[in-house]
């Protein structure tokens, strides 16, 4: 069964999350959480660093296997800093 919690909003728009969510979010020594707007104008309620691990996931699944975008990264950076160490050729 999922756990339904009612919270109140300020007027200026502050509100105290349970002490049961924040530990389920691993938030107990504070964070950021991110209100993601759904289609149905559902409402899903995560941490930050969940929502970057699962953009993070997405993005790695598109990438072949093969590719090393981190080694690339650093062969250009290198070919780029010996062009300007070379006087920019």
């Amino acid at each position: 069964m999922l756990d339904r919690h009612i919270v109140p909003v300020a007027k200026n728009g502050r509100m105290n999350l349970p002490s049961a969510l924040r530990s389920k979010l691993d938030l107990n020594g504070g964070g950021k959480i991110v209100f993601i707007e759904k289609e149905n104008g559902e409402v899903e309620v995560t941490t930050l660093r969940r929502s970057l691990k699962r953009a993070q996931d997405l993005v790695r699944q598109s990438i072949p296997s093969d590719v090393d975008l981190v080694g690339d990264l650093i062969k250009e950076r290198r070919a780029e800093a010996l062009r300007e160490a070379d006087g920019g050729a």
